[in-house]
């Protein structure tokens, strides 16, 4: 289920909306998907890196799926073949993006020094469906379909770097 990072009814901690929160948001979504009921703010909580004062440590982050009884670890990704496997096998993936402005043609003006995201499918012709909690509107976050060139852009670019979480019981360990 898609979340956003941005409005009080998701994150009602209004120092973490204020911080940037698109790191629990992400894993809150991929917890709910799972079935737990999980908070934002909680999951934030426990997240916090105390020396860097941020939500998105990933290996806090990781951790902190853990707490909640799950398998987690992050991973560096060459390709989407490797994303897609995952999404395959039921188990949404967290990726972190950054991109200048014009990286993405529907949106030239966008652009992110770092930011966090769930990759939950692909369409027939490999463009990825992403719920992104990064904006307060439905119609732009839940479900979004970013084309599978400029969201790789913004992904392998940055190292493809992403989280993976899934349940114990349902996935041996990695």
């Amino acid at each position: 289920p898609w979340m956003s990072q941005l409005r009080p009814e998701d994150v009602e901690d209004e120092a973490m909306r204020a911080a940037g929160a698109c790191a629990p948001t992400s894993m809150t979504m991929i917890l709910n998907y799972y079935g737990v009921g999980a908070k934002i703010a909680e999951v934030g909580r426990r997240a916090f890196d105390p020396v860097a004062r941020i939500y998105g440590n990933w290996a806090f982050l990781a951790a902190t799926a853990a707490d909640y009884g799950f398998s987690s670890w992050v991973h560096r990704f060459n390709n989407w073949t490797e994303v897609r496997k995952l999404i395959e096998s039921g188990a949404p993936v967290i990726i972190s993006i950054a991109y200048p402005k014009g990286t993405f043609k529907d949106d030239p003006e966008k652009m992110s020094n770092g930011h966090l995201l769930v990759v939950r499918g692909f369409t027939k012709n490999g463009d990825v469906i992403c719920n992104d909690p990064g904006t307060a509107f439905p119609d732009r976050g839940d479900g979004v379909i970013y084309k599978w060139q400029e969201l790789g852009e913004a992904f392998f670019g940055h190292g493809g770097v992403g989280i993976i979480v899934k349940p114990p019981e349902k996935y041996p360990e990695k």
